[in-house]
């Protein structure tokens, strides 16, 4: 009797190790498996007389795909196994997360070369300078109300209070 692990039974029914843990959980293999420290071993042999004898319909039509009712892993016509569909949807999800972690590592470059800015940063950042901005321009009638005053000239009162704007602006670009 020739022990074989769970995945190369899986493999040579042409099936997923998924499907044969299902089985096994559903006490259909019962006498064909054994556990060594955490590998879980199956005798093959025993295992297809026990799904063949209790027709597991799924396993009925791996046989007739595989050509044959023994535990070869023998050519089938190219169909898809019933276990394939499982096995494409994890290779889907190992697909998607492993772009997802990819994508990940791009933007922890890209924040790492100066390329990308956190946008709570750039929140905060734009919040303080539109603070300074306007407490800039509310401190300029503050700072010449008595000189425009005295000011009878309009033309003299646009020129002081352009080059205290643009003053008070300048000192912001800095």
């Amino acid at each position: 009797m020739a022990w074989i692990s769970q995945s190369e039974y899986a493999r040579r029914r042409n099936v997923s190790p998924a499907r044969i843990s299902q089985l096994r959980n559903a006490g259909r293999l019962k006498g064909a498996v054994r556990t060594r420290g955490r590998s879980i071993l199956i005798d093959p042999d025993k295992a297809d007389q026990l799904l063949t004898a209790a027709h597991d319909p799924a396993w009925d039509e791996q046989s007739k795909l595989n050509g044959r009712g023994d535990s070869g892993n023998g050519g089938g016509d190219g169909e898809e196994s019933p276990g394939a569909p499982e096995q494409s949807e994890f290779a889907k999800a190992k697909e998607m997360h492993e772009l997802a972690k990819a994508a990940l590592r791009r933007l922890e470059y890209e924040e790492k070369a100066g390329k990308l800015v956190r946008a709570d940063e750039v929140e905060t950042a734009a919040f303080n300078r539109a603070r300074a901005v306007r407490d800039a321009m509310l401190n300029i009638p503050d700072r010449i109300a008595a000189v425009l005053a005295a000011e009878r000239d309009p033309g003299r009162i646009r020129n002081i209070l352009t080059q205290e704007i643009k003053q008070a602006l300048e000192e912001l670009s800095r």
